[in-house]
């Protein structure tokens, strides 16, 4: 693609025109969902912002994204500012998707670590991905630099060879009946096999390291050790508007599990733990973040090198 070289001063584009090497992979695997995408970029240009477009076709007003533990709904409309000395802005930040859904058929992208996209008031409401962005001024409210100014402050244009991975996801239904924040966690951390030293003795032909139920409505999305080392911090999120009742069923020993601050500290709330399950009484949109207790001795808990192969937003699967 011949893009122009740079800006000149504030308005004006170069009429030198350089070659900026794009390569498009597509990637549709065997009984997969969504369609994946990889970009390649070879960048000489400098003040240049690169999109990606989809035209969707959907009949909506308004955009499904996702935020940090919570999925909002965004009118896409131009807003009327007044006499606003700033513009209306349409490019808005995101997690890891966006949906637009005409609430009979849905149409997600879902990205790697790209955060700003826009939705076009536009016939065929066409999304819009920010690859990369470049700026040529240190401060933006400062945007007539005099040559000197140029010379020392060269900016952020993103030179050189670049790779970015996303992926678009049709779906039926909304974003909720699409399980579309599964999709994403699915594409963003994928399951990884990894091949150990061979052992005597049996395995179940299927077994879970942990499971959370109803898994269409809970996001998982941690585990690690506690802070003292002595037991284990799970943090689930509800990603439904309204309360439920999470069930946790744990794959190892454990002698206890309490609801607890995110900082794990203050009061500890114990909860009914039967038969390596814990019943768990989530909010409407609740962060939950649990202690998981460690066995007496003789009885040990997981050890820290094994690693589980749970994916954010999904019930473990053992391999």
């Amino acid at each position: 693609m011949l893009v122009p070289r740079e800006a000149r001063g504030s308005w004006y584009r170069s009429n030198d025109r350089v070659s900026m090497p794009i390569t498009v992979e597509l990637t549709l695997r065997e009984d997969a969902r969504r369609l994946e995408i990889r970009t390649r970029v070879d960048n000489p240009a400098r003040d240049h912002r690169l999109l990606v477009l989809f035209p969707t076709g959907i009949r909506t007003d308004a955009a499904d994204v996702e935020t940090a533990f919570a999925v909002e709904r965004r009118n896409f409309l131009p807003a009327d500012i007044g006499d606003n000395s700033e513009c209306d802005y349409v490019y808005q930040p995101m997690q890891n998707f966006l949906d637009l859904s005409d609430q009979t058929s849905g149409f997600a992208l879902l990205n790697k670590g790209m955060r700003e996209y826009a939705v076009w008031d536009d016939p065929a409401r066409t999304v819009s991905l920010t690859l990369f962005r470049t700026y040529r001024v240190y401060m933006t409210a400062n945007t007539d630099l005099t040559p000197e100014e140029e010379a020392k402050y060269p900016g952020t244009n993103c030179l050189g060879k670049m790779e970015f991975r996303y992926a678009v996801y049709p779906h039926a239904g909304d974003w909720r009946e699409g399980n579309v924040f599964h999709e994403a966690y699915d594409f963003k951390t994928p399951i990884r096999a990894i091949q150990g030293p061979a052992k005597r003795g049996d395995l179940p032909a299927h077994r879970s390291f942990l499971s959370v139920q109803p898994a269409e409505k809970i996001l998982f999305s941690a585990l690690r050790p506690s802070a003292d080392g002595q037991g284990w911090i799970l943090r689930l999120c509800n990603l439904e508007d309204t309360p439920l009742t999470a069930r946790v069923r744990f794959g190892f020993p454990c002698r206890s599990v309490h609801k607890i601050r995110m900082d794990e500290r203050g009061e500890a709330e114990a909860l009914t733990l039967q038969r390596r399950a814990a019943t768990v009484p989530m909010r409407a949109a609740e962060i939950v973040t649990l202690r998981l207790d460690a066995p007496a001795a003789g009885n040990p808990a997981p050890s820290r090198r094994r690693r589980s192969v749970t994916r954010p937003g999904r019930s473990p699967k053992s391999r």
